[in-house]
């Protein structure tokens, strides 16, 4: 089993924690995800169950998450959520064809939040501790010079945007926002890590051309951030009530023995 600090980990997410960018309109793997840099830096072994395009909605549908905690009845477990950047993001053809008569996201916000709540308790009613992920801010002008505007027409895009790019960052923002009051409302552990990004500055210079995925430099300063974050939860009742346990549970066995 994979374990960090005597616990299963693995992760349902998108195309940042499969360590995947798009390079020019081509999906690229990056060279050192912080999935990776954990893995082979603090030798841990996870369970990545991300998908490129993954969202929460078509996980909660399919099942996913449902038949994971369902799978054995073993304590110990933790899953990563992090999932929500595709949700928030629109259908770009009807935007452009006007196919539509009002335009939604992939998934409502509503929806979102009634679904992840959902997730988030069915996970501790199996014992599962459960993580959730903020999502990674995104580099409005990038994504929409260097994506939308290559793939779409950008004139049509921009005229849905009211002509203002940060519409785009504006409502992705509402989903992390949602996630940040779920993981208070529920006493969830809420791994923050676009708040590390939004501290810098220059944080686009973390970010790759197309404006919504991390770059080598991002992932590693998400990896940094994770260590961190791993060794305050280490410390924790949350975590140390199990090491406790398994102590004494080796020690039982040790004597039984």
């Amino acid at each position: 089993m994979n374990y960090v600090f005597g616990k299963e980990v693995t992760i349902f997410g998108d195309s940042i924690t499969k360590g995947m960018y798009f390079d020019g309109l081509k999906p690229q793997k990056i060279q050192n995800s912080f999935v990776e840099i954990l893995q082979k830096e603090g030798n841990l072994s996870i369970t990545n169950n991300s998908v490129f395009g993954q969202t929460l909605k078509r996980v909660y549908e399919k099942g996913i998450i449902q038949t994971y905690a369902l799978q054995n009845d073993v304590d110990n477990r933790v899953c990563v959520i992090a999932l929500g950047g595709n949700d928030s993001d629109y259908n770009w053809l009807e935007v452009q064809n006007g196919s539509a008569i009002t335009y939604a996201p992939k998934t409502s916000l509503e929806e979102f939040s009634f679904m992840l709540e959902n997730l988030v308790e069915i996970l501790k009613e199996k014992n599962i501790i459960p993580i959730l992920c903020s999502l990674c801010p995104v580099d409005s002008n990038r994504y929409f010079d260097n994506v939308l505007a290559k793939k779409f027409d950008g004139t049509k895009i921009l005229e849905f945007l009211h002509g203002d790019k940060q519409n785009i960052y504006r409502y992705q923002e509402l989903y992390n926002n949602e996630i940040i009051k779920l993981a208070m409302k529920t006493n969830t552990i809420f791994f923050d890590y676009r708040k590390e990004f939004l501290k810098r500055a220059d944080y686009t210079q973390l970010m790759c051309l197309d404006g919504i995925h991390p770059n080598e430099q991002g992932h590693k300063l998400i990896a940094e951030f994770a260590q961190k974050f791993m060794e305050e939860k280490q410390s924790s009742a949350l975590f140390s009530i199990f090491a406790h346990n398994n102590i004494k549970i080796q020690q039982n066995t040790q004597k039984n023995g």
